[in-house]
């Protein structure tokens, strides 16, 4: 019996996973934070990052601040960054609006929100190389370029006390070299469920080809109370690239390997 268990963990343990991304979650910037400067010690939460789409309340009518930008760093190490074709949104509380983050394969990248309701679509555009332009053709010391980034890290905001909330629904993200669509699934922020601070929530996606074509896609929602959109960024969207490698979950045929190594040793056992 327990040469058969052992052939069947051989087979588990040789047989390919089907292709699929990781992804993780978790709750607080705490993690991401730790994550970064753990590259970095000393440095700050910015110094993994490649580039960074950002979705946020701001004021509706540019006031203030952009509402739809990719960010890149403004120096190396982290010292800061800088917005890229901010562009201003019409938020309509509960509103749903389509989402597309997509990298052109080389270091482009357009994120972009289209109204459900009335088709209109706000993008936002930004190819890195332009930095090494400006830079007398070389890239700035310290930048991360999308084709080294190592993972995604998708992030929501609610601030508390606004009776606010940011969803992202039925993320997908697709491999356009290879047509592989993987599901991410949902995050979702709520003011409510915090009596201080932020609620911050968080997937982290790795285990991708980022140097591919692909897009990220999903529905965002912002609840407000109608005519009080909050000011800010206190309903705040995060698309993090980073080059921040995350730890190689256990395969499945491991886990399979030692359940049989388990059922001999029982079996073993047993027969003595």
């Amino acid at each position: 019996m327990y040469r058969l268990l052992s052939l069947a963990a051989a087979v588990a343990v040789l047989a390919p996973a089907a292709a699929a991304v990781t992804v993780d979650s978790f709750t607080g910037d705490l993690r991401f934070q730790q994550e970064c400067n753990n590259k970095t010690p000393g440095g700050t939460s910015q110094d993994c990052e490649a580039a960074v789409g950002e979705i946020r309340s701001g004021d509706g009518a540019g006031n203030a601040q952009d509402e739809l930008l990719i960010n890149v760093p403004l120096q190396p190490n982290g010292v800061g960054f800088r917005a890229k074709d901010g562009q201003n949104v019409p938020w309509v509380a509960e509103r749903a609006y389509d989402l597309s983050f997509a990298h052109d394969g080389g270091d482009g990248l357009t994120l972009s929100l289209t109204d459900t309701i009335t088709a209109s679509t706000v993008s936002s555009a930004f190819d890195l190389d332009d930095e090494a332009a400006a830079n007398g053709g070389s890239d700035p010391a310290g930048l991360i370029r999308v084709t080294d980034a190592k993972s995604l890290y998708i992030r929501t905001a609610a601030r508390d006390g606004l009776e606010t909330s940011v969803a992202l629904n039925g993320l997908s993200l697709t491999n356009l070299d290879t047509g592989l669509t993987s599901a991410i699934g949902s995050v979702f922020s709520n003011s409510r469920s915090t009596a201080t601070g932020t609620d911050e929530q968080y997937l982290v996606v790795s285990d991708f080809d980022w140097a591919a074509q692909w897009v990220l896609t999903g529905q965002l929602i912002f609840d407000f109370e109608p005519g009080q959109l909050p000011s800010g960024s206190n309903l705040n969207v995060g698309l993090k690239l980073t080059d921040v490698v995350q730890p190689v979950p256990l395969p499945t045929g491991a886990v399979l390997l030692l359940s049989a190594l388990v059922g001999i040793g029982i079996l073993q056992a047993r027969r003595r």
